[in-house]
This record gives C-alpha cells, sequence and structure tokens, in this order.
C-alpha cells in the first residue's frame, strides 16, 4: 500500500483493531505517515513499523538491514505484554536472516530522506541529463571509466520499470518529510556548479581546497572503507 493510502487502510481496520490487543505490524518506507495513520485506530504501544530495506529485484533478504520503529517514549513506559510483541516482530526479521536496527519513525524518514531520496534524485538527474543531451550513450560507453560505469548501472537500475513506483514514493516521502534534506542538496549543487565553473576564473588550487574541505568533513571509514568497495562494486 503505498503511504498515501495507509490512512483509508487504517480506517478500515480500525473496528476490529479495536476489539483486541495485539500488535499492528506496518511494512512501509514512511514510517512517520505509518504511526499517524493508526494513531487513532489502536493505542501506539501496539503499534510497530517495519521498513526491509530491500528491493524487488533483491535474491535472498539474508544479511540485508530491517529498520524496527517505536516510538521510544512509548517503548519506555510499555507493559510487558506490548514489549513482548515488539520482541515478536523483530523475531520476524531475524528468523529471516535479517539485521534489525532500531529507530523511532521520525529518525527513520529522516535518515531514508537521505538515503533514498538524496541518493536516487542524483540517479533519476543524471539519467534524465543523459537523455536530453542527445548524446549517443553508445559514445560514451566506448571511453567509460571505472566511476561512469557503476554511475550508469545504477541510473539503469533506478530507471527499471519494476521500481518505478517504490522511486517515486521515495522522491515524494523525501521532500514530506523534512524539505531542508533536499534544500541543503540543491543548495550544495548550487554552491559546487559555481565553483566549478571556468567562467568564475576559479582555478585549480582554489577548486582542490574546496575537495578537501568536504574530504575531512566525511569520517575516515567512509572514505577509505567505500573508496575502496568501489572498486568491486563496478566489477559486481
Amino acid at each position: 500500500v503505498p503511504p498515501d493510502g495507509l490512512a483509508a487502510v487504517a480506517e478500515s481496520l480500525g473496528p476490529g483493531l479495536a476489539q483486541g490487543d495485539a500488535s499492528v505490524v506496518v511494512f512501509s518506507a514512511a514510517q512517520v505517515v505509518a504511526a499517524q495513520a493508526f494513531a487513532g485506530a489502536i493505542p501506539a504501544e501496539r503499534m510497530v513499523g517495519i521498513h526491509l530495506l530491500v528491493g524487488p529485484e533483491t535474491p535472498d533478504p539474508v544479511g540485508h538491514t530491517a529498520v524496527v520503529c517505536v516510538d521510544p517514549t512509548v517503548a519506555e513506559n510499555a507493559t510487558e505484554a506490548a514489549s513482548g510483541q515488539v520482541a515478536a516482530a523483530v523475531a520476524l526479521v531475524t528468523d529471516a536472516g535479517m539485521r534489525p536496527v532500531h529507530m523511532s519513525p521520525t529518525d527513520h524518514d529522516r535518515a531514508m530522506a537521505w538515503v533514498e531520496g538524496v541518493s536516487e534524485f542524483v540517479l533519476l538527474a543524471l539519467g534524465e541529463a543523459l537523455v536530453d543531451s542527445g548524446v549517443p550513450l553508445e559514445l560514451l560507453w566506448e571511453v567509460r571509466t571505472p566511476t561512469f560505469e557503476l554511475m550508469a548501472a545504477l541510473v539503469a537500475r533506478t530507471y527499471d520499470t519494476v521500481r518505478y513506483e517504490q522511486v517515486a514514493s521515495a522522491q515524494l516521502g523525501a521532500s514530506r518529510t523534512d524539505p531542508l534534506v533536499r534544500e541543503s542538496f540543491r543548495r550544495a549543487v548550487a554552491d559546487l556548479s559555481r565553483r566549478v565553473d571556468a567562467d568564475t576564473g576559479v582555478t585549480t588550487e582554489q577548486l582542490v581546497e574546496s575537495l578537501d574541505r568536504v574530504a575531512r568533513g566525511l569520517p575516515t571509514w567512509f572514505r577509505r572503507s567505500l573508496a575502496q568497495g568501489s572498486e568491486g562494486a563496478v566489477e559486481a
């Protein structure tokens, strides 16, 4: 069910849910919307949100992440029965070999605004730019670099027809969840565009200083481990 349809689902299930005491597990990429949708139907302590970080092309969930979302203030005051229901929900993903990560619905949605929203926005923009440029992709492919090959593969994956609804929901969800995420990204793109514009008189030395400033802001593990891993990603 798309995030926009959760309220209707909660309303239709409301009468039945009110008569029992079982927990409700909602699998959704929009956890704040899910929590709000069911807020009037069941007590907050009976609501458990789960976001499985796998796609339709994932052959096996083992080793992948499942985010378990429970409001921390509710969890602190939950009854023993409610806590047991949360544990049972976690068991659903651990039994499948997935790695559970606990977050509040708000923290989850803010993180996913970057992890899904902004990252896929970059790929959507690159794909659109390639198509609108009119440059034959066959020509670019003949002179591809490892970086271009990796980016092109991710663009192709993002524009796969089986992912359209997922990608569209992530984009709309990111803009609703935290507009500042999208705004900070757009500001960074605009600033970088100015810094790499030769017509502004920028020098190589100045641009290198800019690159170094950003690099110093990235954790060492992020730069080293991911840079090394990118080579294997190109081969994959």
